[in-house]
């Protein structure tokens, strides 16, 4: 069974973050719900995302965004150029917020997927979102940070 990550609390967040003792609670515990997710989706998409190019690479702990398009190497080869896109998927679980069957949602832009990743891993009540990328050349900055090593362990 992989190690366990634990997901930051607003504590760690805060800290990580630089923000004031009462800015995550004060902004989340005033908001209806939607906006509270939005918020707390906002906040951990500036931690880096654990990310593997390893397609067997799978855990069971996460809701894992599978992005793909065209490498350089097919581009060389005379294919056209695809933008990147992603897929949202997740193992059969049992968390604290009930039973879910595996499932996904399938070609999605890149950022929206994060966004959805990250509201599903708050609905589901798992650990955490994970990238599982062709090459580690398709992943852009404005999507987020990826750990500086590769693997979800």
């Amino acid at each position: 069974m992989p190690a366990m990550t634990r997901v930051p609390n607003s504590n760690s967040l805060r800290r990580l973050l630089g923000l004031g003792e009462n800015e995550i609670v004060d902004a989340v515990s005033t908001a209806p719900i939607k906006e509270q997710i939005n918020h707390l989706v906002r906040l951990e998409r500036q931690l880096p995302y654990q990310w593997t190019t390893d397609d067997d690479e799978i855990v069971d702990d996460a809701i894992m965004v599978t992005i793909g398009g065209t490498s350089a190497e097919m581009v060389a080869a005379g294919l056209s150029y695809v933008e990147p896109r992603a897929n949202i998927v997740w193992t059969a679980k049992v968390t604290s917020q009930g039973l879910f069957a595996a499932g996904g949602y399938m070609g999605w832009e890149v950022p929206e997927a994060l966004d959805r990743a990250h509201e599903l891993r708050i609905m589901m009540g798992v650990e955490r979102v994970v990238i599982s990328i062709e090459q580690r050349g398709l992943w852009r900055n404005e999507w987020g940070k990826l750990a500086e090593k590769e693997g979800l362990g």
